[in-house]
């Protein structure tokens, strides 16, 4: 196989693996908008150390908390980050804050939210509960939307890039075909020339996946790079689309291999017939 057939499919495989990622994420974007949302509880001035502990257990328990995700900042700690950030207010001597506990959820529905703090505030010791409402109320209709033309983009661009590659598959055929006639005049078993030409197709199908899978990854480290937190594409749906992706590149190779060749020899039969 001619390099620049090798650097095309191994270009239609990253393009596919991509538009695969791009759909799984799509998918459970909007519920990963909703995890990264940080709520924040403000807790009495004159809160006990014990009651202080007990607020944090009972948050870290609460069924829609991410455990690992509740951190206890003191008024202290809060202070001299904001010195650290704004040196001009260095000078300051009275502490603005009050001791606050951050968390985040799995993911909570917009109408589910003010339930939820209501829950939160019933704690003891717990004075307020604060959340940015655009993630979880204001962002479900304009996300849908965007979803929705992600979706329709990518699934397009994967169904050109399939289209491409069968093509590509079915002109390398025709470019071997005279000697698969050759080999078929000669006396050659015709499974025997189908089986070894799908499996020397499927096997560069399966090269161009595996490189294009490198090239893939690349190219999702610098896409995760210029999304905004919680938008990012995980290891678990980049492998998936890696998977999938690998699937259906060898198995497109194979079968329309398959397909071409037997069909290819079903008009040489016919045209030696008569």
């Amino acid at each position: 196989m001619r390099v620049n057939r090798i650097i095309m499919n191994v270009v239609i495989a990253t393009i596919m693996g991509i538009s695969l990622c791009l759909i799984i994420k799509s998918v459970s974007a909007y519920r990963d908008l909703q995890s990264s949302a940080v709520f924040i509880a403000e807790l009495s001035q004159n809160i006990m150390p014990g009651q202080r502990i007990t607020a944090e257990s009972v948050i870290s328990d609460m069924s829609p908390v991410q455990g690992r995700s509740v951190k206890v900042i003191s008024a202290d700690e809060a202070l001299k980050r904001m010195k650290a950030d704004m040196p001009e207010l260095s000078y300051m001597a009275d502490n603005p804050f009050l001791d606050i506990i951050t968390f985040k959820t799995t993911g909570l529905e917009a109408e589910d939210v003010e339930s939820f703090k209501s829950d939160v505030i019933k704690i003891k010791g717990v004075e307020g509960v604060y959340v940015d409402d655009m993630l979880l109320s204001e962002l479900p209709e304009t996300f849908g939307r965007f979803r929705l033309g992600l979706l329709t983009i990518a699934g397009l661009v994967l169904l050109g890039a399939m289209v491409i590659l069968v093509l590509r598959i079915k002109r390398d055929i025709r470019a071997f075909s005279k000697d698969i006639k050759v080999m078929s005049i000669a006396g050659a078993d015709e499974d025997v020339i189908v089986k070894s030409r799908v499996t020397w197709s499927a096997k560069w199908g399966a090269i161009s996946a595996a490189i294009g899978a490198a090239a893939m990854l690349v190219n999702i480290i610098f896409i995760n790079n210029t999304l905004l937190d919680g938008l990012e594409i995980t290891f678990l749906q980049t492998f998936t689309a890696i998977a999938i992706m690998f699937l259906i590149v060898t198995g497109l190779h194979a079968f329309v291999t398959f397909r071409t060749l037997k069909a290819y020899f079903s008009s040489l039969n016919l045209s030696i017939a008569k």
